[in-house]
């Protein structure tokens, strides 16, 4: 890391005009006073253009135990339209399911034992909150593998629930949106495991009353 890092270092101050000099067998780094150009910022999980012959190689591939986020694009424009799904395990495969007579179900799984799954709604997607909006989750665990799941809107905690810890597979949620309207915040759903345990999550619904889509059968 040391060696790559002196060999950037190198390539970069020479770029910009500068040089290095040896010295009585030092080495010496003398490095142009300029302005600094930040370049705008890239997520890792939407990297934009990029070269499409520089891959990992199978083997690379095989030990990277967490989906990308582009692999659950196609579930979640059906699933849960404006909805996305960060740091999902390889436990499970992107796509619905039927689970408990109930079909159209999203199944996902921690990427480790530390992080959990999260689903965030993209509210630039679909547009701001109206009055009386309530966020509804239905949201299921077998009972020898609950988890917790924290809700905030705005990245403030509205609501956290062990999900697991009742008789009946599924627990419906409804959390008042009405303080927000007009607004656009972020509504980020947070799975911790607890335990240690590797706990899957199971989805029947996720959405914002008047966007809903998998609404409940009856």
């Amino acid at each position: 890391m040391v060696d790559v890092c002196t060999k950037l270092a190198r390539e970069n101050v020479l770029a910009t005009g500068g040089e290095i000099p040896e010295e009585n067998g030092e080495t010496w780094y003398s490095i142009p006073s300029v302005s600094p150009v930040p370049s705008s910022l890239v997520q890792s999980w939407s990297p934009g253009p990029f070269d499409p012959d520089n891959n990992y190689t199978q083997k690379e591939m095989d030990l990277i135990q967490v989906y990308p986020v582009t692999a659950f694009d196609t579930v979640m424009k059906k699933f849960a339209p404006g909805w996305t799904v960060y740091f999902c395990g390889k436990a499970t495969e992107p796509g619905l399911s039927s689970i408990e007579d109930r079909e159209n179900i999203l199944v996902t799984a921690p990427m480790s034992r530390d992080r959990g799954v999260s689903i965030h709604f993209n509210p630039d997607e679909l547009g701001n909150i109206k009055n009386k909006d309530v966020l509804v989750i239905e949201a299921g665990s077998r009972q020898e593998e609950p988890w917790k799941l924290a809700v905030r809107v705005d990245w403030k905690i509205v609501h956290e629930e062990i999900i697991g810890d009742v008789d009946s597979f599924w627990e419906k949620i409804e959390i008042d949106l009405s303080e927000f309207d007009g607004e656009n915040p972020p509504v980020p759903l947070i799975v911790e495991n607890l335990n240690g345990k590797m706990s899957r999550n199971y989805w029947a619904n996720i959405g914002i009353s008047h966007w809903q889509t998998n609404p409940d059968p009856e």
